[in-house]
This record gives structure tokens, C-alpha cells and sequence, in this order.
């Protein structure tokens, strides 16, 4: 007898794949029909079930293997936000196998125009004009490790773009009518050596358009968004309803600019701080709040801490796996 397997059972037989990893982007049949056109074209050769699931799982595998031979990104990961996003004060340790470059993980150089296996050790993932120095660990390499582990056939672009001391009103633009205009403006008008508002977004928006115009597969890539954000609103005591505001603001943003192929913007709770000058509850409460079907995020708030306001090393490396969990944890809403 002949069964009519859908897409969604042969991915839960096939678990190392994300739902949305095989329906939006690595193979080109993808509806039952489509599925079942191709079992009955081939029903003479089959008698069972379980040789039409290995028929397809090895035509699934052999269509992903094509993909994965050019050596190019096809899952892209944004990562941005305030020093800690890029780990800032962290390092590196060359004892540590987490810590190690995987051939499946790329990064766009920045200061050399091109895709490069990303190393913690060098400018890779950035250089001081990214807030980043050689030897500095990453949330987004982290991150990128344990999506890596956990499926083998993905190879991760990383895109990383991180600055200090910063609002969020530097990511997002206001209009001048918006009842949050004068709030943008006050906090961006805050921090000394100020900057336009929503002008790291168009940096975003511009190394984005220019590392995707180096890959030859560059049709229906998938992304992540990692961001990390929000000390500088904590000090500044941003009004929490511009606050949320803005973090969908910044969502959409990034939804318009990957031409609606996110599969996830992923937040991170600040570090705890209670004392005379702040504290954290409050922005934390809003990064906490499901303010987009695609959004979710890592609880950090009592990782161990440097300083006042930045990650250790180890928490900067627990800190990935967090995000991996909190990815994870979104997309199985969608299974």
C-alpha cells in the first residue's frame, strides 16, 4: 500500500531539522501534492512505508548536500545591540572546544569586504568599530555553536553589529507627528558623542545589502535576529511604553529588511541592578512581554557578572546557549 506522507511527518521522523528550515528555504518540493506526485511517479519501485520515508529522507539529503557544497551561509544571523551583544570585556580560551571556529559557521568581515570562517581569535566578528576586540568572546558565536551542533546541515552567516552606551532610540525612527518622537529625541539628545536616531539600523541595513550581494545563493536566505539591549534605557529611565513601542518598531524593521524570511528576533534580559543610580526591573519587564509571534527571549538577568553592567566570559558563553534555547523554544510553536 501506498501512503500519502506529508512534510510535517517526514520532519518529525527527521528531527534534526527545524520545521521552518525545510519548508521555506533548502528544498523546492514543498506541499503534500508535491510529495505525493513523487511517491505515485515512483509507487512500481516501492512496497512499503518505511522504504518511501528512506526514498525521501535520501532525496531530501541529497538536495541539501548540493546547497551545503558551495561553502555559503544559508541561514544568516543578526546580532546586535548594546556592548554586551558583542561581548564586550569577555575572551576567548583556546582550551575550550565552544570556543573553537566550526566550519559551518561563517562571519562577514567587515573590514574586508568578504564572508570568512568566523574565529574569536581575530576582527572576523568584528573590530573596534564594532565595539569588538581579537580575543573577545560572542554571544552570536555561542549561539551560532549550539544551532550548528544541533543541525548539522545549516551553515550560519553571521552579521554583527554591536555599540556602547546606546538607547534603542538609535535602531528606530520616529516621526515628528508620533506621540514617542519627543521621547526618541530625548534619550538619543542623552548620551554624550550623540547619534541620529535609527542611524545603526541603516548600518544594519547597509552591511546587510552589501554582504548578501556577495553570496550567490542569496534567493529566500532564512534569519535570526540576536539582540541584546537596554542598559542605557535603564540609566536614562526611558518611559516603558516607548520602550515597547520601539522594540516593535525595531521588529518590523527587521522583518521589512529580510523581506519577511525572519524566523525569529531573539531579546535577552539585562543584568539585575538595584541600587541608588537604576534598576533593571522595568525594561526587564517589557523584554519579558511577547511582543511579536516571532519574538521570545533568554532570561540573562542572574548570570554572573563582570561589572555592573556586562557579562563574564563563561556567562557570555552560557549567554549563547540561552538564545539557542529560546530559539528553539519559539520555533516548536509553530510545529
Amino acid at each position: 500500500m501506498i501512503y500519502n506522507i506529508s512534510l510535517e511527518n517526514l520532519i518529525q521522523k527527521n528531527k534534526k531539522y527545524t520545521l521552518y528550515y525545510l519548508k521555506k528555504n533548502l528544498i523546492n518540493i514543498k506541499t503534500n501534492e508535491q510529495w505525493t506526485k513523487m511517491i505515485n511517479e515512483n509507487k512500481n519501485n516501492y512496497i512499503s512505508q518505511k522504504i518511501i520515508n528512506n526514498k525521501l529522507i535520501e532525496f531530501e539529503n541529497n538536495k541539501l548536500n548540493q546547497i551545503f557544497k558551495n561553502n555559503e551561509p544559508n541561514i544568516i544571523i543578526i546580532c546586535s545591540g548594546q556592548s554586551n551583544s558583542g561581548g564586550w570585556g569577555s575572551t576567548y580560551n583556546p582550551k575550550l572546544d565552544i570556543d573553537q571556529p566550526n566550519e559551518n559557521i561563517l562571519s562577514y568581515n567587515i573590514d574586508e569586504k568578504k564572508w570568512v570562517l568566523a574565529d574569536l581569535t581575530n576582527n572576523s566578528l568584528g573590530s573596534i568599530n564594532q565595539n569588538r576586540l581579537n580575543n573577545q568572546n560572542s554571544i552570536a558565536f555561542q549561539y551560532a555553536k549550539h544551532l550548528v551542533q544541533n543541525n548539522p546541515l545549516i551553515k550560519v552567516g553571521l552579521i554583527c553589529l554591536s555599540y556602547a552606551n546606546r538607547p534603542i532610540g538609535n535602531w528606530v525612527t520616529y516621526n515628528k507627528e508620533d506621540i514617542y518622537y519627543k521621547e526618541n529625541q530625548r534619550l538619543i539628545n542623552s548620551i554624550p558623542k550623540k547619534e541620529n536616531e535609527g542611524i545603526y539600523f541603516e548600518k544594519i541595513k547597509e552591511l546587510y545589502e552589501e554582504s548578501i550581494s556577495k553570496l550567490r545563493n542569496n534567493k529566500n536566505l532564512l534569519h535570526i535576529v540576536i539582540w541584546h539591549q537596554g542598559e542605557t534605557d535603564m540609566i536614562f529611565k526611558s518611559n516603558l511604553e516607548y520602550y515597547e513601542a520601539s522594540l516593535i518598531k525595531l521588529i518590523d524593521q527587521f522583518k521589512e529588511l529580510t523581506n519577511n524570511c525572519l524566523l525569529g528576533f531573539i531579546g535577552g534580559t539585562i543584568l539585575n541592578n538595584k541600587n541608588n543610580k537604576f534598576c533593571s526591573d522595568e525594561i526587564n519587564s517589557i523584554i519579558r512581554k511577547e511582543v511579536d509571534k516571532l519574538y521570545n527571549y533568554a532570561e540573562l538577568s542572574n548570570l554572573t557578572k563582570a561589572d555592573e553592567l556586562h557579562f563574564t566570559s563563561e556567562a557570555t558563553r552560557i549567554a549563547g546557549k540561552l538564545y539557542y534555547e529560546a530559539y528553539e523554544n519559539l520555533v516548536n510553536k509553530f510545529k
